[in-house]
């Protein structure tokens, strides 16, 4: 069982932009053996062809419509109504991999254009790319542009197993706890004040509709996962981290390299999956089981490091 993505089917060297350009991204082909890869192409779905005239999103009497450029025949419901079929097919996925400031399936920066197709905005999102974010809160979000970079990257790759591990523990409070409890330094790297408020959840409605409480405890996730964990924050993990080893373990130039290790990150010398490896290895080493399940210390499959 992998991670169900659903992807932009222009990415995946499939003949559908509007210009009949084939883009090629080795990135996908790459990251496919992680993913069941779902494509989408909203304008060739609903009938349009390739080549085709552009379309766009237009502002008119306060609504944002679907219109070609230069005809501006609205296409709005036809997106609509193929954005709610393709979701009844799909109701449970956990990433999404757009192409960038597409008028369907951009997830930010699409131009929002008056009638005589001046620039009103840039910070739009793709009519489908909307219903999609609308109606599935759980679920991680990219462009290609985005995969680009190591950061965006990797933030993208841990909601997504986040995700995906939380659809696993869908079915009995036993198994939501364990997830909680595998994610609790993951989660306070994010958001330590939510991160208490998704326990609470668990913690005082177990015995109420399991349905419910696992509904409330998966939005919870999504807000917890919804900023990037600040460099101080995850200072503040690893502290707590280091401190399973400190007293009882380490020598003296074990806990000055560490710290010396902390003071390099926050000053942006070395990466963090330097300072979590570190972490991951006493855990093993000293047979810290706790730690050795922490989603923090490796959220995605190592191998996707080095897939893009």
């Amino acid at each position: 069982m992998k991670p169900k993505v659903i992807i932009s089917r222009c990415l995946t060297n499939c003949n559908c932009r509007w210009d009949g350009e084939v883009i090629h991204f080795p990135a996908i082909r790459q990251i496919n053996n992680y993913f069941d890869l779902i494509t989408v192409c909203p304008e060739v779905d609903i009938g349009l062809g390739v080549p085709r005239k552009p379309i766009g999103l237009f502002s008119r009497e306060g609504h944002i419509e679907v219109e070609e450029l230069d005809s501006h025949v609205v296409m709005t419901e036809k997106v609509k109504a193929y954005s709610d079929h393709f979701l009844e097919q799909f109701p449970r996925v956990h990433g999404f991999i757009s192409k960038s400031k597409s008028p369907s399936c951009g997830i930010k920066n699409v131009k929002i254009l008056t009638l005589n197709q001046y620039i009103l905005s840039t910070t739009g999102t793709g009519l489908f790319a909307r219903k999609l974010l609308n109606s599935l809160p759980c679920i991680a979000t990219i462009d290609e542009t985005g995969l680009l970079v190591p950061e965006i990257r990797e933030q993208f790759f841990t909601k997504l197993f986040a995700f995906f591990n939380l659809s696993k523990a869908n079915t009995n409070i036993s198994d939501l706890i364990k997830f909680h409890s595998q994610n609790k330094y993951l989660f306070m790297a994010y958001n330590p004040q939510k991160q208490k408020e998704a326990g609470g959840i668990i913690g005082t409605n177990q015995h109420n509709d399991f349905n419910q409480l696992f509904c409330n405890y998966s939005l919870k996730v999504a807000e917890i996962l919804k900023d990037a964990p600040s460099v101080s924050s995850n200072i503040n993990v690893l502290q707590h981290l280091f401190g399973y080893f400190s007293k009882k373990h380490l020598t003296t130039h074990d806990k000055q390299s560490f710290l010396n290790s902390l003071t390099m990150y926050n000053a942006n010398k070395i990466p963090i999956s330097e300072i979590k490896a570190i972490i991951r290895k006493w855990a093993f080493k000293y047979s810290q089981n706790y730690l050795k399940e922490q989603s923090y210390l490796q959220p995605f499959p190592a191998e996707l490091l080095s897939c893009v």
